[in-house]
């Protein structure tokens, strides 16, 4: 009996050292907390007081170890989320983006009598700096939706099965406790580059899907309040298995400032303006992002008024166009597979 006993203990001694060293402190407080418990039952079946008084110290000590475990998993870090105060009428242009998400993911999400939901996972793409972020953050305004960012895994073993699982679940976890939740991942490309020969990196990448895809199976059965949206420059370059079914029901492409887009951010900006040096910043900022388009109109600001378009031309040589005609190049091939 004692014997077994001790066979048990050692058992969850084990597992809770385990637990520690991949820093699952929920688990290791579970198994410190069994421990404690086999030891005060050895304690009890003790034949000597010297036994007794020992066991009786060891379980002192896994009580502790439990405690620490307690608290060590209350300070874990939880997912970070963010409640946008942006809305779609703040962000200038971009509007067939915005009437295309009113009408598939924002009436649907909100009225679900009226409208059936197919939308639970969308990739927003297109060049830098032309508001891709700004829109998610607006689209979870118009939802009421907490933004919950995924970020980098940190401190963890990619070859540990349980520590990407838990992240995982710690993020759906949060997303279940909000009425309406934006699982946000920008820029999957930073989190897993592609990689042919680096074969770690692979195997997290397919584990990070297989697990990701199996929560949103759930997310889709239970009508669960979640959205996932993911935003790139390059989904050319983006792993094939995210296009599967289960990550993307969709893809939204983001272009550059159109005349219409670049007035409104002129004019927002500025909105005294003089007409003709309006019509000079909008011809001559033709191809340039938003962010590019935002930055000439705030040094514009800081000069002595009025503005003159001589002053709008020295500045502009300031700020050349860049233009990246491979970067479209390589967009057009991906749009023309995807379809």
């Amino acid at each position: 009996m004692e014997q077994s006993e001790k066979n048990l203990l050692n058992l969850h001694f084990n597992r809770a050292k385990n637990a520690v060293e991949r820093e699952d402190y929920r688990l290791a407080g579970e198994e410190y907390h069994l421990v404690y418990k086999i030891t005060q039952r050895l304690a009890m079946q003790a034949k000597t007081i010297f036994d007794q008084e020992e066991y009786l110290s060891l379980a002192k000590e896994y009580l502790n170890k439990e405690s620490y475990c307690q608290m060590m998993e209350s300070k874990k870090e939880k997912p970070l989320s963010i409640k946008p105060s942006l809305s779609f009428h703040d962000l200038c242009g971009l509007e067939k983006a915005k009437a295309y998400l009113n009408d598939t993911v924002i009436l649907p999400y909100k009225n679900k009598t009226l409208f059936q939901r197919e939308k639970n996972g969308i990739c927003i793409y297109g060049p830098e700096k032309c508001g891709k972020t700004t829109l998610v953050k607006a689209l979870a305004h118009e939802l009421g939706a907490t933004i919950i960012p995924i970020q980098p895994l940190k401190n963890y073993d990619p070859n540990n099965f349980p520590d990407i699982q838990q992240y995982i679940q710690r993020l759906f976890d949060e997303a279940e406790k909000k009425e309406i939740a934006v699982l946000f991942f920008e820029d999957p490309l930073c989190f897993f580059p592609f990689s042919e020969k680096n074969t770690v990196l692979n195997d997290m990448k397919n584990l990070f899907v297989y697990l990701f895809k199996k929560e949103m199976k759930r997310v889709k059965k239970k009508k669960l309040n979640v959205l996932f949206v993911a935003t790139t420059e390059c989904p050319d370059k983006l792993s094939k298995d995210f296009y599967q079914e289960g990550m993307f029901d969709d893809l939204i492409r983001i272009d550059l400032p159109d005349h219409r887009t670049r007035e409104s951010i002129i004019r927002q900006i500025i909105p005294s303006i003089n007409e003709d040096v309006l019509k000079e910043i909008i011809y001559s900022t033709e191809g340039y992002h938003t962010w590019g388009v935002t930055e000439i109109a705030f040094d514009l600001l800081k000069q002595e008024e009025p503005i003159q378009i001589e002053t709008v031309k020295k500045l502009l040589d300031q700020h050349p166009l860049q233009k990246d005609e491979e970067y479209q190049k390589h967009i057009s091939e991906f749009e023309n597979n995807a379809k």
